[in-house]
């Protein structure tokens, strides 16, 4: 059963690397080019028995690890041009006695300050606040976040870099971050699995059975903060409102009509 499916994100697959033969999760790895391909696995196959030799002691614990990768065009905003993106799902646990399924699909429905992650757009806003839906399939103990900024390499190719990376409990976050006006990121959020860490009370621990599933997001572009209101004022009208003047004749003070209360005060 394959962990994604072309439909699964929104965007297009494209074929899955044959440069990376780990299964590390998408959120460590940097992702590069394919340099080799072959179709997408995105339905049931059978390919038979895999013989594999083991030449560790039998005292040690056996772990079986399985994991699906794609790679995804994803947009450069204002223009016609695409930049691959390495998704990867897997999972690990103890050796298998039946048939291996996922143990926790992508999230669902998730957004950026309440409009949907799923459609490029533009946000004007340097601060976010994202949220999602719980997988449809199993039960994660945790989600990671990472931002992925757009950036230009040393030969002026352009590649979705890996920036800052959070995890939380809940469905929802506000990472700790101020962003830059004109900056183009996508976000990948991780629903994880792990039957012993707590990101909450005690992350710095892991145990099987262990799975992740993502999703990426379309292109975001960071516009111009939203303008509140500004009051224009002349500066010749403050300095003369800071001169005594006759009580019948106020000047005009930041285009407001400034009418001076009656005063007892001799002159």
């Amino acid at each position: 059963m394959p962990l994604f499916t072309s439909a699964s994100q929104g965007i297009s697959f494209g074929s899955p690397s044959g440069a990376v033969t780990s299964c590390d999760n998408s959120s460590d790895t940097l992702f590069t080019l394919p340099v080799a391909s072959q179709p997408p696995i995105l339905t049931d196959q059978s390919f038979g028995t895999l013989l594999y030799g083991d030449p560790f002691p039998s005292a040690w614990l056996r772990i079986f690890s399985f994991c699906q990768k794609a790679s995804l065009q994803i947009p450069i905003p204002n223009s016609g041009a695409t930049v691959p993106f390495l998704l990867v799902d897997g999972e690990s646990t103890a050796l298998p006695t039946g048939p291996v399924a996922p143990l926790v699909s992508a999230v669902r429905n998730p957004t950026i300050n309440g409009v949907s992650l799923s459609v490029p757009r533009t946000i004007n806003s340097t601060a976010i606040t994202l949220s999602w839906s719980p997988p449809s399939s199993g039960t994660p103990t945790s989600y990671g976040v990472q931002l992925f900024v757009l950036g230009t390499q040393p030969d002026g190719s352009m590649l979705y870099f890996p920036s800052e990376k959070f995890s939380t409990a809940k469905t929802s976050m506000t990472p700790p971050i101020t962003l830059q006006a004109g900056r183009v990121f996508v976000l990948l959020v991780t629903a994880q699995v792990d039957g012993l860490a707590n990101v909450e009370t005690s992350p710095n621990r892991s145990g099987l059975p262990i799975a992740y599933a993502s999703f990426v997001s379309a292109p975001v572009t960071v516009g111009s903060p939203g303008i509140g209101l500004v009051i224009h004022g002349d500066a010749s009208s403050a300095e003369r409102i800071l001169t005594p003047q006759p009580i019948s004749d106020p000047p005009p003070f930041w285009h407001l009509e400034v009418r001076r209360p009656q005063s007892t005060m001799r002159r």
